[in-house]
């Protein structure tokens, strides 16, 4: 096998490589961005509902 058939395989096992780690990163990517807005939107409202209550609380502390 000469030099130029070893670098062309490699090449292309390398290009492989980067397709798939590209690839398993858009889909962990996107899986991440499922959670977030599908399974995590009742924390944000939570939170925002404390943050809501917070500020009422400080504002009765302050009358007081």
């Amino acid at each position: 096998m000469n030099i130029y058939k070893v670098l062309t395989v490699g090449m292309v096992l390398i290009s492989i490589l980067l397709i798939y780690n590209s690839y398993e990163k858009k889909k962990a990517l996107d899986s991440c961005i499922h959670d977030v807005t599908e399974e995590c939107a009742g924390l944000f409202g939570y939170a925002s509902e404390l943050e809501e209550e917070n500020a009422r609380l400080e504002a009765v502390q302050a009358e007081g």
